[in-house]
């Protein structure tokens, strides 16, 4: 007795939509998580500080034993090869009169950048 491994037309039907609803949730899962991470802001700039912490836009950090806010100038016109910088501020209310470049800030090894948390160990 010969036993027949064959699926029935009714069968491969079933599979193959099935196969096809299978895909269709993956690419609304695919398209919903690509319209989710195109709408997500990077919150770090590209530098780390002295315990290898990447930095946070417009975080504080503590250098030299001050306290600095961490912010982006644009560059001077809108060429896309002339970028803007990453600087430090004093946190002060009145005319911010020295900015130090956060690449220098961090290449300085006797400054030792580190990002300012509060006592709860959160980033301010």
């Amino acid at each position: 007795m010969v036993i027949e491994h064959s699926i029935s037309k009714k069968d491969k039907v079933f599979i193959i939509f099935f196969c096809l609803f299978l895909f269709r949730i993956f690419c609304w899962i695919y398209e919903k998580n690509k319209r989710y991470w195109d709408c997500v802001e990077k919150k770090y700039t590209p530098y780390f500080d002295s315990k290898g912490n990447r930095i946070p836009k417009e975080g504080n950090v503590v250098y030299n034993s001050k306290l600095y806010k961490v912010f982006w100038e644009k560059g001077d016109n809108d060429d896309l090869r002339c970028k803007g910088k990453w600087y430090l501020t004093e946190d002060t209310l009145g005319p911010v009169y020295l900015n130090i470049l956060l690449e220098d800030a961090v290449k300085d090894e006797s400054g030792k950048i580190k990002i300012y948390k509060d006592r709860m160990g959160e980033e301010i």
